[in-house]
């Protein structure tokens, strides 16, 4: 004789709530048979093959509207179900990776401007690529700072005025594109690096003046070349809000 288990016990033995099974239910993916005293569900050897077919393709996020369909399709219908969840999942796995890949950059960051913090005035080459003038109205160049918020810069003018641009790989002179500094320009200077701080609501303060009467005193002389690349955004020990920096100066 076929044994056959209660609403109750199938939420025990798979671990899953009776409002859910009543629900799969509504939905037509599984059937109970009622028991003939008490009109209580039931389920025999087939229900419970049922319930195990919907928790595994669940397990997959296979959505209801598809699982409806499963069992009235051919091997092939459900392969391509079965595809193109694939497929979904492995633009979620792309999607997850570019966001721990942002992460790092961002961990990347902070520890810059921590090293920096503790110890300014390291002798250092530039990772600059090619700085281009950085338009606000710009969607590819805004997007640029969306991917990696290092890629946008600062840089400095003989009199301490500064503008911003973004850093990009390559640069093509016939792009609709003002080129401010490559590598090239530089590629023969020596720079000192230290932590640029900008002031967020007054953003003509800034702490240069402090860096270049420092490396006046440690007998440097400050060159032609004053630029920066973004790190974050955050309070100084002032507790004051600032746009952190990495500096390169040029030393002679």
């Amino acid at each position: 004789m076929s044994k056959f288990y209660t609403l109750d016990e199938i939420s025990k033995i798979y671990g899953i709530s009776k409002s859910k099974l009543r629900y799969w239910e509504s939905q037509g993916l599984i059937i109970s048979k009622r028991n003939k005293k008490n009109g209580y569900r039931e389920y025999g050897f087939n229900e419970l093959m049922e319930i195990g077919n919907v928790l595994f393709y669940r397990d997959l996020d296979i959505s209801i509207q598809d699982l409806k369909k499963i069992n009235l399709l051919s091997p092939d219908g459900i392969e391509k179900i079965i595809k193109d969840k694939k497929k979904d999942l492995k633009d979620s796995i792309s999607d997850l990776e570019n966001k721990i890949s942002k992460i790092n950059l961002n961990i990347f960051r902070i520890q810059e401007y921590n090293r920096l913090k503790k110890k300014p005035y390291i002798r250092e080459e530039s990772d600059i690529n090619f700085i281009i003038y950085h338009h606000l109205e710009s969607v590819e160049e805004n997007n640029l700072f969306i991917q990696n918020p290092y890629n946008f810069c600062i840089l400095f003018s003989k009199d301490n005025n500064y503008i911003y641009g973004m850093d990009v790989l390559e640069y093509n002179e016939n792009l609709d594109k003002e080129l401010i500094l490559s590598k090239e320009n530089i590629k023969d200077k020596n720079f000192i690096t230290c932590l640029l701080e900008v002031d967020v609501r007054k953003t003509e303060e800034t702490n240069l003046n402090y860096h270049i009467k420092n490396l006046k005193e440690l007998n440097y002389k400050v060159g032609e070349f004053i630029f920066g690349k973004y790190l974050l955004c955050g309070v100084n020990d002032n507790g004051i809000s600032k746009d952190f920096f990495k500096l390169w100066i040029e030393i002679q």
